[in-house]
């Protein structure tokens, strides 16, 4: 199964890292904090996008298992070197079907 997104930020400030976080049969809520910290989440890094910002990402998954992913991205502030991170606003909900 892949996963398609498009992936922006501000001009100037320098992409330390981006890509998705996954969680399997999640029995909570997960719009309300899947992120890189979440306890059993998976980081699936996207280094590599085209000229337009997007990238395509397998998620290897069992038949039948519901699972959740939402985007991020770590950038670097230019004028501070503080890293932020930042998250999709969509949590999306896949469930593999054969």
């Amino acid at each position: 199964m892949g996963i398609l997104a498009t992936f922006s930020h501000l001009s100037g400030n320098t992409i330390i890292d981006k890509g998705f976080i996954s969680i399997k049969n999640s029995g909570s809520n997960p719009e309300t904090g899947l992120t890189l910290d979440t306890p059993g989440a998976t980081i699936l890094s996207a280094p590599d996008t085209d000229s337009q910002g997007r990238v395509i990402r397998a998620i290897k998954t069992e038949y039948g298992n519901t699972f959740y992913v939402r985007g991020y991205v770590t950038y670097e502030d230019p004028h501070t070197g503080a890293a932020t991170t930042v998250y999709s606003n969509n949590v999306v909900m896949a469930v593999k079907n054969k």
